[in-house]
């Protein structure tokens, strides 16, 4: 029958569960029970996880590598537009202050609030 196991049917004794035995033997995932810590069960099931991953990386390599191989592009590729934009905000600026810009900026800022504060005159 479907989902139904025998009761001398051990899970242990199948071959292709042989690396996931060994981990839920180390982290003793045979002896949890509904009175074990929630900070117990979530070790446990982080390794599982963590176990799991690895296995889906050794199952779908060329998917894997494809998929790392993207990430770390797309991260370069960000770091490198952060860098020539950052370059071109500090060069600017020592353009302007070059061809003396920010001064007269301010001195047109300055000759704007004169003007304002003599308009009522």
């Amino acid at each position: 029958m479907f989902g139904v196991a025998a009761a001398d049917d051990d899970i242990r004794k199948h071959p292709h569960w042989k690396l996931d035995i060994e981990l839920w033997d180390f982290i003793g995932i045979w002896d949890l029970d509904i009175g074990h810590s929630t900070k117990e069960l979530t070790r446990v099931f982080f390794l599982l996880g963590i176990w799991n991953g690895l296995g889906e990386i050794r199952a779908h390599k060329l998917r894997s590598s494809l998929t790392i191989t993207c990430v770390l592009l797309g991260v370069a590729s960000l770091v490198l537009i952060a860098g020539f934009i950052t370059g071109l905000f500090q060069e600017w600026d020592v353009f302007q202050q070059e061809m003396g810009w920010a001064e007269k900026q301010a001195e047109a800022e300055r000759i704007k609030a004169e003007s304002e504060a003599q308009g009522h005159l």
